[in-house]
């Protein structure tokens, strides 16, 4: 609601229309609230001494630790060896845990399975068949073939495609290509 009124006062003050005018409009489209009236005649102010609605970047401590430079290092570990722990990538690159956590879940698209200390990507775990135990192979065929039924044909052609996606990924990239890479073919 903020930014949207602030987008409207920046629009009034661009077509010079006076404060007057423009508390009666805002006061008519977001209700009567005087107590807003000093803050808005403040932002008023600044629109017309060239501000912006969104915010201009601050000086200050920027972060430098989520760089490509460093999403590729981290990347390059992980291929190598998924069994490392996170504390482990941490030390290695003396980057901070939160930053080695950020480029593991946000950028690379990782999550940690709790069985297993491996990282994999979020789409693996599409069967669940955890605790079936199967004694005979023609018990093994039927289950699986009654699993692979209950599928949905949505679900089959997702997969393909996001299979056929994942290969032409592979291709133009000579092989090169990382499961969350966020790359756009032509």
């Amino acid at each position: 609601k903020k930014v949207e009124q602030k987008v409207c006062l920046k629009f009034c003050v661009t077509n010079e229309i006076s404060f007057a005018d423009v508390l009666k409009m805002l006061q008519k489209a977001y209700g009567d609230s005087n107590s807003l009236s000093k803050i808005q005649a403040y932002e008023y102010k600044l629109f017309k001494d060239s501000r912006e609605v969104v915010d201009l970047p601050r000086s200050g401590c920027s972060s430098t630790s989520n760089t490509n430079e460093n999403v590729d290092k981290v990347k390059k570990i992980v291929l190598v060896n998924r069994h490392m722990s996170e504390r482990e990538i941490t030390s290695t690159l003396s980057i901070s845990n939160g930053s080695i956590h950020h480029i593991l879940t946000e950028v690379l698209g990782l999550r940690r399975v709790q069985a297993q200390s491996r990282l994999i990507p979020k789409q693996l775990n599409f069967l669940p068949l955890r605790g079936k135990r199967f004694d005979l192979i023609d018990s093994i065929k039927e289950n699986s073939t009654k699993e692979l039924k209950a599928i949905s044909s949505g679900a089959y052609k997702k997969c393909y495609e996001e299979w056929v996606n994942r290969w032409h990924m592979c291709i133009a990239l000579n092989g090169d290509y990382f499961k969350g890479d966020k790359i756009n073919l032509p």
